[in-house]
């Protein structure tokens, strides 16, 4: 069953990049880890015909295999981004049907764990809904199941292996929050999640060469969900061992798109040491 509908997917993707290369759409590629505000970008995008937007999490087959295992095992329909992955590799990346170009994201680590968390919840709980787990069973497998480290490793891992595009050569003005890079095979745009949507849908217009700026269709937002409740409790209550903190916080991907000010702020928002020096404080001052 899943895998008539793999393959379904993957016929249907086919047939649609081929049409459009045929209709010369221009194609673009969101291609970024998950829980990174991609969908808002493809939603905003998809209004223009102009354009062939494909949405990918991954690019490298044994990658997208590990994922699909792990979405069936956990009881889930294998997502259409990672049938899409496969699809685009083959046609662009191999045979290269057409010319890209790319729009990539990058978010705090530890902020985008939390919400990719919940993004894939059912991997963890399966057969369960986040309203009928306990606050203790939910941090528990939070903190020592959940791979934190994927999201900082995953331009090295995915991005560079599938493009040959190391992002780290290039300069990012951090107080910008975003940057395109010019490669051989691809041009490049990464934004941060935290540049306010006005600022991101400019420089996508100008990224595109696009006349007008689009309005912006918000997409996948995790607080607007039925779990928000839970979510937000989860977000503002969540702490990590301070080791993990320096490691994700400290990493080559949180040192090259952020200011040295910015993840030590992260660390004061997300590390148990940290919490506890600021409770120590209020108690004193009390």
């Amino acid at each position: 069953m899943h895998f008539l509908r793999q393959h379904r997917i993957r016929r249907r993707a086919r047939r649609a990049l081929h049409r459009d290369i045929r209709r010369e759409r221009s194609i673009i590629l969101i291609y970024q880890p998950g829980k990174v505000a991609s969908s808002t970008i493809a939603q905003t995008l998809s209004q223009y015909p102009q354009f062939s937007i494909w949405q990918l999490h991954s690019l490298i087959p044994d990658m997208i295999h590990r994922l699909v295992k792990t979405q069936l095992s956990a009881g889930m329909k294998p997502t259409k981004c990672l049938m899409q992955g496969e699809v685009i590799r083959e046609e662009l990346l191999i045979h290269k049907r057409a010319p890209f170009r790319v729009i990539t994201l990058v978010r705090e680590p530890i902020a985008r764990n939390v919400s990719a968390y919940f993004e894939r919840f059912s991997e963890f709980f399966p057969g369960r809904s986040p309203l009928d787990v306990s606050d203790q069973q939910l941090d528990d497998v939070f903190q020592n199941k959940f791979d934190h480290h994927a999201i900082v490793n995953w331009f090295d891992d995915d991005f560079y292996r599938a493009l040959g595009v190391d992002l780290y050569t290039a300069s990012f003005q951090k107080e910008n929050r975003y940057a395109v890079m010019s490669h051989p095979h691809c041009d490049v745009l990464v934004l941060r999640t935290d540049l306010p949507d006005f600022r991101k849908i400019a420089a996508i217009s100008l990224f595109l060469g696009m006349e007008e700026t689009p309005e912006v269709l918000q997409a996948n937002v995790a607080e607007l969900k039925v779990y928000k409740d839970v979510y937000k409790r989860f977000a503002s209550r969540i702490r990590l061992n301070d080791d993990l903190c320096e490691e994700l916080l400290n990493s080559r991907y949180a040192r090259h798109f952020y200011t040295e000010q910015e993840r030590q702020q992260a660390m004061a928002r997300w590390s148990i040491g940290a919490a506890s020096t600021r409770d120590s404080s209020r108690r004193k001052a009390a």
